[in-house]
């Protein structure tokens, strides 16, 4: 990602107002389906290059996907949407319904 296209301060107080919760990573397939799953393993790694952790096991329905995936969003969980970290967390049919 090009410093021009982010904010750098932006993403620093992101990452550090991050301290730990319950994430969604999602991402399209290749035939532009969504995919997605939750993770509590979301780690800021570098500032520059901005550099994220994710970790995704290689045994995961949506492995292939996620990691031939040219984009995918972290989103970041608040203490009411439980239900949302419950759906992705089991294996689903469609996670988005």
């Amino acid at each position: 990602m090009k410093a021009d296209v982010f904010d750098p301060r932006a993403l620093r107080e992101a990452f550090g107002a991050f301290p730990t919760a319950v994430t969604v990573i999602t991402a399209s397939d290749p035939a532009d389906r969504p995919v997605g799953f939750a993770a509590n393993s979301f780690t800021s790694v570098s500032l520059d290059p901005p550099l994220l952790l994710v970790c995704v096991a290689k045994t995961a329905r949506d492995y292939p996907a996620m990691t031939a995936a040219e984009h995918f969003a972290i989103n970041i969980l608040s203490e009411t949407q439980k239900d949302v970290s419950i759906k992705f967390a089991r294996p689903l049919e469609d996670r988005f319904a």
